[in-house]
């Protein structure tokens, strides 16, 4: 193709600016030229003239692109199976091998020509109808596979869905509001799902991860919402078929765009992160409005936790790209990044200057309604750094977490329990003692709570702190603080849900040793208190529990019999039972020589008591009539 190839160059230095195009038009019409020869013929000069002159044809960017769809259509056309109504054109018939060499011809001199006017031309194959024919894939994926085009095209593409607008909105009640997406920004989620493919471009995803990797999970943030978008396709020219339409959900775009991400991340690190979110799934969570954050959580964990891959490398230039989106265009923006950074705190015990970054950026985050939850999660995560940035960040983290313990919002409520139960796990006593009474306090209330998560929740915080009574200096302020809550965890073992009751076993067998009282310690560790055990009978649980208060703290049994006492107010049927089984048990045993000691009133007791048979429910009735069996002794 020497020969040719000159031509172009003697074409391209004698012809004017204004017959550039001219000639490049007729010479695309020679790819289509019945011998195999003539067509590589005409590639080869055309490339040459689109390298040399193809900078003169900003004017003709769009016109040029439609060209080579055409061509690349007709290229790909089975010439040799005849037409309906028409006889088979009499051609050779070409090899798929030598069709195949012709077609990668004509993308070669798409690229050539779209290196000069990259922005043009993307927009230009951006302005296809979804969802994109084969010919439009083949020229995304021409471009990403060329060296001159590739990384440009991507960061076009990148740039284009993360700060143009992507949707309007649609809807005068701001609860209604609708979300319609625009064309543009789906045809470029589109476009990067197409050309995420192939071993080709491993190296190019990996020197642009940073980049894609926040691209792609804002797209998912910012589809959430949108509403499904519907594209007529164009009708054949001479066809009397009506024009075909699909309806496209921006998120499936996205999700698909993510998977293909991965897959080429799977090939490159054998890391099988698309199995972790099929298992988890991950993929689902991603396309649902409520609960796409939590699988963006789940993306991000598979990703950092690949054994192969290299943290040194991204995981500080993946910082530096997302931050921006802190503050970004869409609400979305914000929950995604600052979800992206919650999960990074998790990974970060290796790179001190990062963990600052990013406990700053939570910090600012908790001003902002939207992000608190998420800010919650992330400073939680700190527990997972390692120890030393648990002890670091312990004044920020409980100063933090500690009122949203106390407020109405029932799911800060939980994730910050969740999160201090994790700091409370590492954290040194020193970081803690000086909050030790005011957690507590600010805990008891969630006892109560009506949502199972938090009241399992709150249980489950208090034998966390546990570990703190054992230390010297914090010994006597938390024993006052497991005798005040003893009843509570007491009632509770038998709660009517069984994650309450399992984080009640739990805590029952980390507080008990506290109190020093040997017996006491040995039956918390009997098999009828395993959390996986299931309780058979409360009664026999009670009783011997009731046993040991008596034994070992009988001058606090009317601080215990009015707290069980309070349990006859409860919301819940199964406590108030529970507090009559618990004040009988304590009243039937405690031996006469002790009741003088103790400033019982069993007047108060019995008329609450009664006031319990008067309960609908029939166990509360039950249990209330043998608690008053045993006060004739009194």
């Amino acid at each position: 193709m020497t020969g040719l190839e000159r031509i172009g160059t003697v074409v391209s230095d004698a012809v004017s600016d204004d017959d550039v195009f001219t000639i490049i038009k007729f010479g695309l019409s020679c790819l289509l030229d019945p011998q195999p020869n003539g067509q590589l013929g005409a590639a080869a000069a055309l490339n040459v003239i689109a390298i040399k002159r193809g900078g003169c044809l900003k004017d003709h960017v769009g016109e040029l692109v439609k060209e080579f769809l055409k061509i690349v259509s007709l290229l790909t056309v089975d010439t040799s199976a005849p037409v309906k109504g028409k006889a088979a054109p009499k051609q050779p018939t070409q090899s798929p091998e030598s069709k195949e060499e012709t077609i990668n011809a004509c993308l070669t001199v798409f690229c050539s020509f779209a290196q000069h006017f990259l922005p043009e031309t993307i927009n230009a194959l951006l302005e296809e109808t979804l969802p994109h024919a084969p010919n439009c894939v083949a020229l995304f994926r021409a471009l990403v596979r060329d060296e001159r085009t590739a990384a440009p095209m991507l960061m076009i593409l990148c740039n284009l869905l993360n700060t143009t607008c992507l949707h309007e909105e649609k809807g005068g009640d701001r609860k209604k509001i609708v979300y319609v997406p625009l064309a543009v920004p789906m045809a470029a989620t589109a476009a990067l799902s197409e050309v995420l493919i192939g071993r080709e471009i491993e190296a190019l995803v990996d020197e642009h991860f940073e980049v894609l990797f926040t691209t792609l999970l804002l797209r998912i943030g910012t589809c959430v919402r949108a509403e499904a978008k519907t594209f007529t396709g164009p009708v054949p020219e001479g066809s009397k078929a009506a024009p075909k339409s699909a309806t496209i959900k921006p998120s499936d775009t996205a999700i698909s765009a993510v998977k293909q991400f991965v897959t080429c991340l799977d090939a490159r690190t054998d890391a099988h992160m698309q199995e972790f979110l099929d298992n988890e799934d991950g993929w689902s969570m991603l396309s649902s409005e409520d609960d796409y954050t939590q699988g963006i959580t789940l993306y991000v964990r598979a990703v950092f936790e690949s054994e192969t891959f290299d943290a040194d490398k991204h995981i500080n230039k993946l910082f530096t790209v997302m931050a921006p989106f802190l503050r970004g265009n869409y609400p979305e923006q914000r929950v995604v990044a600052i979800s992206v950074f919650a999960e990074l705190i998790a990974h970060s015990e290796k790179y001190p200057d990062l963990l600052q970054n990013l406990m700053v950026a939570m910090t600012e985050g908790l001003a902002e309604p939207m992000l608190k939850l998420f800010v919650l999660k992330g400073l939680g995560n700190v527990a997972l750094a390692g120890p030393d940035a648990a002890n670091l960040y312990a004044s920020t983290v409980i100063d933090a977490l500690t009122p949203p313990l106390s407020g109405a919002d029932e799911t800060l409520t939980l994730e910050a329990m969740n999160g201090l139960g994790k700091v409370f796990e590492v954290v040194d006593e020193a970081k803690v003692s000086p909050f030790l009474v005011n957690l507590c306090a600010q805990i008891r209330p969630s006892f109560e709570c009506s949502t199972k998560s938090i009241r399992a929740a709150s249980f489950s915080l208090f034998g966390t702190l546990s570990r703190f009574g054992a230390t010297e200096s914090c010994a006597e302020r938390f024993t006052e603080q497991v005798h005040a809550v003893l009843p509570a965890v007491i009632l509770h073992l038998y709660d009517d849900e069984e994650e309450v009751q399992h984080a009640c076993k739990t805590t029952l067998r980390r507080i008990v040793p506290l109190t020093g009282a040997e017996s006491f310690i040995e039956l918390v560790e009997n098999p009828m208190f395993d959390p996986k055990t299931p309780i058979s009978s409360y009664e026999i649980l009670a009783e011997k529990l009731a046993k040991e208060l008596i034994t070992h703290f009988s001058p606090r049994v009317p601080y215990y019999l009015n707290q069980c006492c309070d349990g006859f107010r409860s919301k819940w049927d199964r406590i108030k039972a529970n507090s009559a089984v618990m004040v009988g048990m304590l009243l039937g045993n405690l031996p006469p020589e002790k009741r003088d000691k103790a400033t019982l009133n069993p007047g108060i007791i019995t008329r609450q008591l009664i006031s319990l048979l008067k309960e609908r429910t029939p166990e509360v009735r039950e249990k209330a009539a043998e608690a008053m069996a045993v006060l004739y002794t009194y």
